[in-house]
């Protein structure tokens, strides 16, 4: 009998689908390692902004100009402190070196005229002296003797003029207007580092220097003195001794001088001008 052909493929179908054989499940495939990424390609650097024009011209003027290297600063000295000092390179006080700068200590040696006696050299700050000397009296060509009390520390310079004054001067004059000779000066000052007259901030007196005596007294052999301060009848003296000073010394001072030497008579040897020597007697 023969099917229609729609009902033939129908029957077909239905058989195919019945009796279908299985078919076999694919295999997993082989794991593939994961790639990695390539990296990203860097970018150029950014270049920089172009100069403005009037910067471009400052660049330009100055490209040929050679460097020059500043030297490295050097580092600040220590402080002094009271464990490490730092050695000072200031120079030494002029006043108190070399100790063989002074000849006329020598012709006080061999001369004979004072009684004295070395002291060390003086350094003070802005004083000094090399070779200072007590002289405690001065001889005379008699045999006698003129004490000097406190004994007065300066230098040789001054020493040797005190001794030629005293001899060629004062003991004269004592005999005429006193009518006795002298046997005393009272040492009112002689080194001591301080300004001119005590005063604060002034000059550095010569007194600083061992260079100058005050005299404040003359003791005659009789026991009486003659203070500079309250002369009495001693005044013819006192002038003589007074001016003929100026002879001895550059610098003499006494009362009516400055209102500083009302009491006493000042001596120094200062040194001013160009020899040396100019006067200063007052």
């Amino acid at each position: 009998m023969r099917l229609s052909l729609p009902i033939a493929a129908c029957l077909l179908a239905f058989s195919s689908s019945v009796y279908a054989v299985p078919q076999p499940e694919p295999r997993p495939r082989r794991s593939e390692p994961p790639q990695v990424a390539a990296p990203a390609p860097q970018s150029a650097p950014a270049l920089p902004p172009e100069r403005p024009p009037h910067l471009r011209r400052i660049h330009d003027a100055f490209k040929d100009v050679p460097t020059i290297s500043a030297p490295l600063p050097q580092p600040r000295p220590a402080k002094l402190t009271d464990t490490a000092k730092v050695q000072s390179t200031a120079p030494a006080n002029p006043l108190a070196t070399a100790p063989d700068a002074d000849p006329a200590c020598a012709a006080l040696t061999a001369n004979g005229q004072l009684v004295f006696e070395p002291a060390p050299p003086i350094v003070n700050g802005a004083c000094g002296a090399p070779s200072p000397i007590k002289v405690s009296a001065i001889k005379l060509a008699d045999g006698g003797s003129v004490a000097i009390s406190p004994a007065a520390t300066m230098r040789c310079a001054p020493a040797q003029a005190l001794a030629d004054w005293v001899r060629g001067d004062v003991i004269p004059a004592a005999r005429q207007h006193l009518r006795e000779p002298v046997v005393e000066l009272r040492n009112a000052a002689s080194y001591d580092c301080r300004g001119r007259n005590r005063v604060k901030g002034a000059r550095l007196s010569e007194h600083g220097k061992a260079n100058a005596l005050d005299i404040g007294a003359f003791k005659k052999a009789s026991g009486g003195w003659v203070e500079v301060g309250k002369l009495g009848q001693a005044k013819g003296f006192f002038a003589e001794v007074r001016k003929k000073a100026c002879g001895r010394f550059t610098t003499v001072l006494g009362p009516g001088s400055d209102g500083y030497h009302e009491e006493h008579l000042h001596l120094d040897l200062a040194q001013r001008g160009r020899n040396k020597r100019a006067l200063y007697c007052r």
